[in-house]
């Protein structure tokens, strides 16, 4: 069901329990979000730091057209990586690939920004600080150091298509 069938269906069914609730979901609703932390992530820094609507799951790669990473949140005009770090990225090896992937990203001028559970569930002031810190040091940025792109190079277009 997508975001507008679920709203249409909420508003004809309005008397419904969670029909109203069920409208401002949709609202927030987006493809792409891979955990219902990362949904929580997402609406902190839309809603309450205030900041524009990043990309989600966007691939990013160099100037070569190397794959550099998929962060959680993407903002490309402040070049900010937002990254939610659930239980899994505890893991000593996922912990290593992860740093690995931090660095690409930061060698090509993209600020990495590491959001764990804590952060979103205690007081939120702190973490909505360093959203919005990372994203004004991201827009003040020297953008002439930046060696990354969104624009996806053929070996990637040619893995997503279907084989049929």
């Amino acid at each position: 069901m997508s975001n507008g069938e679920l709203t249409e269906y909420a508003l004809s069914h309005h008397r419904l329990h969670g029909a109203e609730q069920a409208v401002r979901a949709s609202a927030w609703a987006e493809p792409g979000i891979e955990s219902p932390w990362e949904t929580r992530l997402r609406i902190c820094y839309r809603q309450q730091a205030g900041l524009p609507a990043p990309l989600i799951n966007q691939p990013i790669f160099d100037l070569e057209g190397r794959f550099l990473g998929e962060p959680d949140l993407f903002d490309p005009e402040a070049a900010v990586a937002t990254e939610f770090d659930g239980e899994y990225h505890r893991d000593r090896f996922q912990h290593r690939a992860d740093n690995l992937r931090e660095e690409v990203l930061e060698e090509a001028n993209v600020t990495v920004q590491r959001i764990d559970s804590l952060d979103l569930i205690r007081d939120r002031m702190p973490l909505i600080e360093r959203l919005q810190r990372g994203h004004r040091r991201g827009t003040r940025r020297d953008r002439r150091l930046d060696s990354w792109t969104l624009t996806r190079p053929e070996w990637w277009l040619r893995r997503r298509q279907p084989e049929w």
